[in-house]
This record gives C-alpha cells, sequence and structure tokens, in this order.
C-alpha cells in the first residue's frame, strides 16, 4: 500500500519525520508489528491533531488489509 501524503504542510518538522518513518511500511510478515507501533505513536502525545487524522486513515487501512489477508489465507 502506497500513500502520498504532504505532512509539512500541517504538522512540526519532527513529527512529519517520525509519522513518514511509521508510515513506510512495504513489508506484509510485520504488518501486525506495524500496526502496533502506529498504535504507540499516535497513544504517544506527540502527534498533533492533523497527524492522528493521517495515522488514524492509516491504522483502519492496515487493520482492513490484515483482516483481508488472514481471511484469503484461512
Amino acid at each position: 500500500m502506497k500513500v502520498k501524503v504532504e505532512l509539512s504542510d500541517h504538522l512540526q518538522p519532527q513529527e512529519a519525520d517520525q509519522l513518514r518513518a511509521l508510515l513506510n511500511f512495504n513489508n506484509n510478515s510485520a504488518a501486525v508489528t506495524h500496526l502496533n507501533d502506529l498504535h504507540r505513536f499516535l497513544l504517544s502525545g506527540q502527534v498533533h491533531d492533523a497527524g492522528k487524522n493521517i495515522l488514524e486513515i492509516e491504522i483502519a487501512e492496515l487493520t482492513n488489509d490484515i483482516v483481508r489477508t488472514e481471511a484469503f489465507n484461512a
């Protein structure tokens, strides 16, 4: 899943860098770990409101991807 979001318009530079690092997800085998990292970052208190919206969308999409993959592999 590739997502292109211009973070610099909405976030502080450090926050945007952290979010970019978390959203750079390409390995399906690490999906649950990545999802946990996204949740931890969301709850860390380091995320601006605009970042929270982006994270919530990414978490929902990743959760759906995991559920679809598990259902397909079952």
